[in-house]
This record gives structure tokens, C-alpha cells and sequence, in this order.
């Protein structure tokens, strides 16, 4: 017999998973925040908040002063006052300080008008203009000075200075998207097949496939092709011993029923065809004997889905098959090995998209 050896449909496996799970991350383009007159400690402080964000700060030449450059930061002259707290005129000043330096948002400080001090950012994208109270003025120690750049940090992630993913809302986009089926996924899956064959009734298995959802499927449900190969199973019988092996390939029907944002059901109905072969010597005849059929059946199953990422999930299955034809192998009119027309397979499985 022509073994159909589990490492050739581990190989395929990694061939479709292995170099997509490791997908590198677009670089998101540098954006700029001019940070006006900051007071003493400031600057750092900023700094050190957005340094996981790609953003560069432009400091004006009031902060010359300043001693930690370890970070890019351009120092800028800027003609005029800052942009004060009086509206409109704050926020045209804003603006044009923006426009002047190419900055997709400005930081200043000033006072409130009522005896204390205010945080002021200006959104170039948005031209909006947001102020906060600040329970404590300048000037700032070091934890004062951190909690100022936090509440900055805060704000810019209502603008679009910081990247898409970090904004506010983008939360609930990375969960809706995470949950929305692909249109084209790469499964790999490892399972246990279970047959009362009176041989050896569990059997590993392997397997890889491709998941499609065109047009408006991809809301509802998929189409699946896959190809599935075990080691087989020993038949050991007085008259003969040898091994059985099936390969199977599929195509199913899947329907996408949602549990949340990341976790969904996906039943399926599907046909098959079992392409099975067994293989061994006779007792008391030389050489070996080798039998293959074709057997299609039909399918039906259901995986509970949970996305990892929006290119990753992972899920766990199980599957009944129905062989449309019960396979008897018999020797000297003794049967050696009954194929049951009900197969079982529980299994888990990883899904990458390409599309």
C-alpha cells in the first residue's frame, strides 16, 4: 500500500500557517505634536508617555532649556504669544502655530481666567480645541509632571495624532473586526478520528483547508475545502495483518452564528470522499495483498470559534461522517476489518486570514 504519511499534511500545514503568523505590522506614518513653552519637567514627562506612539515632539524655543534629548525632539522658535485661553482667538492662534510647523496637534499651558491654570491641546484634523483644568499649577515635580503627561496622552487619543488602533473607540473596532468573518482563511487542524473498526478505534489525524466567504457570505457563513490524512490503523487478525489508512477530502457548507464580538459558532454540512486502502500480508501466502475504495459520505459538525487577532483565531470541533457504503474486508470469506458508516472526530484547529 501507498501510505499517505501524516508529515506530508504537517508540511502543508506549515506551509499555509507558519509564515502568516507572523505578519509584520505596518509602521504607522510619524505624526507631530508641538508642545508650546512647556514649564520645567514637562517636556520629559511627554516624552516618556507617547514614546510607544510614533510621534515626534516639536518643542518651541521657550524650553530650550530643557536637558533630556534622547528622544526626537525639534526645537522650534516661535513668534508671538502662546495661544493663551481666551476663545476664539486661542484656537486660531493654535491653528496657525499648527500650520506653521506641520504639527497635527498643539500642547499648551495657560492661565483659566479664574486663578488657576488650564491644559489646552488643539486637533488640526478635528480644528478642535479642548481644555482641562489642572488641579495643581506649574511649577510641576516629577509625579505632577507625569500625571499632566498622561492627561495629554489621554486626550491626543481623541485626535489623529495617535495610531488608528490606539485611538478612543478603537477598542470595540479591533473586537468587531477580530469577529467579522474573513473571506478567505487558512485553516490547519489535529484531531482524533474515532471508528469502531474492531482494529484500532482512535486514530490521529491531520489536516489543512480553505475557508471562503465571498460577497455577502461574509457576514452569514463560508464555503470549506479541506484534506485530511492519518498514520492509519493496525489491523491485526488471525488471517491477516497489515494496516488501514483514509484519506478525506472535503467540502461543507458553514453558517456563522455570533456569541459575542470574538467567540461564534460555525455548524457545518458537507459531503466527503474517503479515499481508503488497506494493505498487509495473508497468513501462509508469500508476498503482500492491497485493496483500495472510494467512499463518499456526508458530514456534519460545529466548531465554537475565539478570535486571537483579527488575522488569528482558534477554535475547537467535533464531526460525525456517514459513509454512504459500509466497507467489509474479508479474507478467505472471514472478515478481517468492518469500516462503520458513522465516524466520529473531535480535533482544534488554527485559522489565519489572507484576505
Amino acid at each position: 500500500m501507498t501510505r499517505h504519511p501524516a508529515g506530508a499534511c504537517a508540511a502543508l500545514c506549515l506551509a499555509l500557517v507558519g509564515p502568516l503568523s507572523s505578519r509584520p505590522a505596518r509602521a504607522d506614518t510619524e505624526q507631530r505634536v508641538l508642545l508650546v513653552a512647556p514649564p520645567p519637567r514637562l517636556e520629559p514627562a511627554v516624552r516618556t508617555a507617547l514614546s510607544p506612539w510614533p510621534i515626534r515632539i516639536v518643542v518651541t524655543a521657550d524650553a530650550a532649556t530643557a536637558t533630556d534629548t534622547s528622544a526626537p525632539v525639534d526645537r522650534v522658535r516661535a513668534g508671538g504669544a502662546a495661544p493663551g485661553a481666551t476663545m476664539p482667538g486661542s484656537a486660531e492662534r493654535a491653528r496657525a502655530l499648527a500650520a506653521e510647523h506641520r504639527a497635527g496637534a498643539v500642547v499648551w499651558l495657560s492661565d483659566d481666567g479664574e486663578g488657576g491654570r488650564a491644559l489646552w491641546i488643539y486637533d488640526s484634523a478635528s480644528d478642535r480645541t479642548t481644555a482641562r483644568r489642572l488641579t495643581r499649577p506649574p511649577p510641576f515635580d516629577d509625579p505632577s509632571a507625569a500625571a499632566v503627561a498622561l492627561t495629554i496622552k489621554t486626550l491626543l487619543r481623541h485626535s489623529s495624532v495617535v495610531p488608528a488602533l490606539e485611538r478612543f473607540g478603537a477598542e470595540a473596532a479591533r473586537a468587531e473586526t477580530a469577529g467579522r468573518a474573513a473571506r478567505l482563511r487558512a485553516d490547519s487542524m489535529a484531531g482524533l478520528r474515532i471508528r469502531r473498526t474492531g482494529a484500532g478505534d482512535v486514530e490521529p489525524r491531520l489536516g489543512a483547508g480553505i475557508r471562503a466567504a465571498p460577497g455577502r457570505l461574509a457576514d452569514f457563513g463560508a464555503i470549506a475545502a479541506s484534506l485530511e490524512v492519518g498514520p492509519g490503523v493496525s489491523v491485526d487478525d488471525a488471517d491477516f495483518t497489515g494496516q488501514f489508512s483514509d484519506l478525506q477530502v472535503s467540502a461543507a457548507f458553514l453558517v456563522r452564528l455570533p456569541l459575542g464580538r470574538r467567540l461564534h459558532v460555525w455548524p457545518r454540512l458537507g459531503g466527503s470522499l474517503h479515499v481508503t486502502e488497506i494493505d498487509g500480508a495473508i497468513a501462509g501466502r508469500p508476498g503482500r495483498v492491497r485493496a483500495g475504495r472510494v467512499n463518499p459520505a456526508v458530514d456534519a459538525g460545529a466548531s465554537l470559534e475565539l478570535a486571537l487577532r483579527p488575522w488569528l483565531s482558534a477554535s475547537i470541533a467535533a464531526a460525525a461522517s456517514y459513509g454512504l457504503r459500509r466497507q467489509i474486508y474479508l479474507v478467505g470469506g472471514e472478515s478481517v476489518l468492518t469500516v462503520p458508516r458513522v465516524e466520529v472526530e473531535i480535533g482544534v484547529a488554527l485559522s489565519v486570514s489572507l484576505l
